[in-house]
């Protein structure tokens, strides 16, 4: 089983290795420009983007100018190129072990959709896929959003939460991001880490088994372990919390209520009662308690000679302030040893968890 039902690939760097093809056939096409044998690892990046746009943004060329260089480019491409290429090891694997969990798999590539189909029967992974599209021969559909949301639509993708979309480029991350879907990364190909971490990729994989593991995964299996080790921070900490009130001889329960006294001076205990949501009668027996301590002062209420209301003396008040410092500096331990960067991070983690919660509080 499969946390996404399709999976919408990226050819050129994410299924296959096409470097020595593209960067001769680039190298091809500049030579007809008087730009003669360009360094081929110069030319790597051109694999990914659409190919026209390249010409333009790398060598200045104009857009005329850029379309006659990728006649060029599918001069030699198309005949000796396309065949330049080879699938990253373990990914017929990969791909095999997706079909058997259910997964719908489709190529969504800015290469003109003629050639990723022949080098997709070439390396026999045709069976695999459900679709596949990319770009025309004529120039359009080259943006890779254009492609994505193509492919969503070949396949009838409702729900886009279950789909992902997989490749090596800051195109194939924002490219799927214009048309709400996520991207995992793969560091592997062409555009490295830092540039998938720029660009925010939702997860990054280092090699096709740990891509496989990304996709393949239960998520809540994946999660327990987290969520138990969730639960036990939690309860270490409302354990040291206790530790901090019973050490001064009152209960968390009872502190709690006078917290809430001290910030709404004159309550009734009914009003207590209801903002609590403890029974009237356990109210009546706290503040009680709590009046006999010395921290609360229970008199009528002068507008209703049937309720009491109640008021923080200045005992209370001195303990809750020595009981919040204290609380204070279990929270300051709970972190020793994090960077300031750290705790930024984890904070960012939270609030992307509170929103998660938040948006789904009919669940």
């Amino acid at each position: 089983m499969s946390r996404y039902k399709y999976i919408l690939f990226d050819l050129d760097g994410t299924l296959t290795d096409p470097f020595e093809g593209i960067t001769k056939s680039v190298q091809y096409a500049l030579n007809a420009f008087d730009i003669k044998d360009e360094p081929l690892e110069k030319l790597k990046k051109f694999i990914g983007p659409p190919l026209k746009e390249s010409f333009m943004e790398f060598y200045g060329f104009d857009s005329d100018k850029a379309k006659k260089a990728v006649e060029k480019y599918r001069e030699r491409f198309s005949e000796k190129g396309i065949f330049e290429n080879s699938l990253y090891p373990g990914i017929d694997g990969m791909l095999a072990h997706l079909k058997e969990a259910g997964c719908v798999l489709a190529i969504a590539s800015s290469k003109p959709e003629v050639f990723v189909k022949r080098i997709v029967d070439h390396f026999n992974i045709e069976k695999y896929f459900d679709q596949i599209t990319g770009s025309f021969l004529d120039g359009r559909r080259t943006k890779k959003s254009e492609v994505v949301q193509a492919a969503l639509e070949a396949l009838h993708v409702e729900d886009k939460d279950t789909a992902i979309m997989v490749g090596d480029r800051f195109h194939d991350v924002e490219g799927a991001r214009e048309v709400g879907l996520s991207c995992i990364g793969v560091s592997f190909g062409y555009g490295g880490r830092e540039e998938l971490s720029k660009a925010k990729a939702a997860a990054i994989a280092d090699s096709v088994d740990e891509l496989e593991h990304m996709l393949l995964a239960d998520p809540q299996k994946e999660l327990e372990p987290l969520m138990r080790l969730f639960r036990h921070v939690w309860r270490i900490h409302g354990i040291a919390l206790d530790n901090v009130t019973s050490s001064r001889g009152i209960y968390k329960s009872q502190m709690k209520m006078l917290g809430y006294i001290f910030h709404h001076e004159g309550v009734s205990q009914r009003e207590l009662a209801t903002q609590l949501q403890i029974s009237a009668p356990s109210i009546a027996v706290t503040a009680k308690k709590l009046e006999k301590m010395g921290y609360i002062r229970r008199h009528m209420d002068e507008k209703d000679n049937r309720m009491n209301v109640l008021n923080t003396t200045a005992e209370g008040r001195a303990l809750l302030g020595q009981t919040w410092k204290a609380f204070s500096q279990v929270d300051v331990r709970m972190f020793n040893g994090f960077s300031p960067g750290e705790i930024e991070q984890l904070r960012m983690f939270y609030e992307r968890i509170a929103k998660n919660l938040e948006e789904n509080m009919d669940l």
